[in-house]
Formats: structure tokens, sequence, C-alpha cells
């Protein structure tokens, strides 16, 4: 800018910052500011060993944030599988124990109960908590790239012997 040299930078014009041109002086960089008048003067200079620990230091750091980012999306995977096994959880053992809580209500207070209805239900209640386990691989299945690679293989090499 203000020798003419093909190593200074142009001042962009939409910037108002003080730092003009960072040029290149044989193996360390100097950053130079500029006034209104366009003078400049030497204000640091950068050695390429700590710039290079710089950039070290920026590398590590995106390396972190994107580790922690992966390490969020996983835990927010593993939320959503734990949270379908426990809503199927309550969804199909649920009906059992208020039957029986309604069964153990009634007697202890000696109500009248009709056992017929009474054991089609806890019957057909108890059989629903059961089919819960067939439920498990449904539901990892769906929601797991893992486990459900993990089966198609297995379900190929069966079919395949």
């Amino acid at each position: 800018m203000t020798d003419g040299t093909d190593s200074t930078l142009e001042m962009d014009s939409r910037r108002s910052s003080a730092w003009s041109a960072i040029k290149m002086d044989g193996a360390a960089p100097t950053a130079t500011a500029s006034s209104a008048l366009g003078t400049s003067k030497k204000m640091s200079t950068i050695s390429r060993g700590k710039l290079r620990r710089i950039a070290t230091q920026v590398t590590r750091a995106i390396r972190r944030k994107r580790r922690e980012s992966l390490a969020i999306r996983r835990e927010s995977r593993a939320t959503r599988v734990v949270a379908a096994i426990l809503i199927a959880f309550i969804i199909c053992w649920l009906p059992y124990f208020c039957i029986s809580v309604y069964r153990g209500i009634c007697l202890g207070l000696n109500c009248q109960l009709n056992t017929h209805l009474h054991l089609h239900l806890f019957l057909v209640s108890s059989w629903f908590g059961y089919v819960h386990s067939c439920f498990n691989p449904v539901i990892y299945m769906c929601l797991n790239k893992n486990f459900r690679r993990t089966l198609q293989r297995l379900i190929c090499c069966c079919a395949a012997t």
C-alpha cells in the first residue's frame, strides 16, 4: 500500500479497522497499521512457530467441537431409543398392573367382582405384557442403525445356509 510492492494487500474499503495489510518480510509475517493519512508503522511481528501453535490450537478446538457434537448426537439417539422402550413398556404392562391393583382393592374391601370378566381381562393383559418382550427387538431395529445392520446380516446368513 505504501511501498507499492505485491506483498502488501489492499485495504478493503468496507472495513474500518486500523489493520490495513499483512505483508511477508522474509521468514516472519509483519502486521502494519495505516492511519487516515496513509502512513504506516510496524505494530507487531508474529513468528512462524507462533502461527503454527495458533493453527494447532484452532485445529484442536475444531476437532474437540466436532467430537462433542457427535457425542451429543449419539446421546440424543440413545435417549430416543430408551424413551421408545419405556413407552412400550408402560403401554404393554399398565393394563396388567391396573387390573391387579383393582383386584387387590376389591378383595381387600370385599367388593363384588365379576370373576369371568376379570379372568379374561387378566389373561389378555398378562399376554399383552409378555408380548412386550417381542416389541423390544422391533424398536431397536427401527431406531438403531447398528442393530438393524447386524440383524440384516444375521438374517442373510441364516437365509444363505
